[in-house]
């Protein structure tokens, strides 16, 4: 069962996807990552990547603008497997390549 998910990124995108995330999961905690933290009633908000890996997502969202998104995946625990990266993927060819790496080397499953 899915217990922790971590939304990253709360753009509109973002706001949505925690609105899905609250309603199909709706007995998992969730955290969402934005660098202009604000409030969600309910949910877990922070300003901090570490405090992303910290609460150890089964499952993360990654929804923050394409040039973050290496970092924002490289930030996450290994025992993140499930990863839902929004479009686009990557900024360029090389980095959706680095970024396929990542995700294959941590065995990842990646939508």
């Amino acid at each position: 069962m899915i217990s922790r998910v971590a939304v990253l990124g709360f753009g509109s995108s973002g706001q949505r996807l925690v609105e899905v995330v609250r309603q199909s999961l709706s007995h998992a905690d969730v955290m969402v990552y934005s660098r202009h933290a604000t409030e969600v009633p309910g949910v877990q908000v922070t300003s901090r990547l570490e405090d992303v890996s910290t609460f150890q997502p089964q499952v993360a969202v990654v929804a923050g603008a394409a040039s973050d998104r290496i970092s924002m995946v490289r930030a996450l625990p290994d025992q993140t497997m499930a990863l839902l990266i929004e479009k686009p993927l990557a900024v360029s060819y090389e980095s959706g390549l680095e970024l396929a790496r990542i995700i294959r080397d941590r065995r990842a499953f990646c939508q």
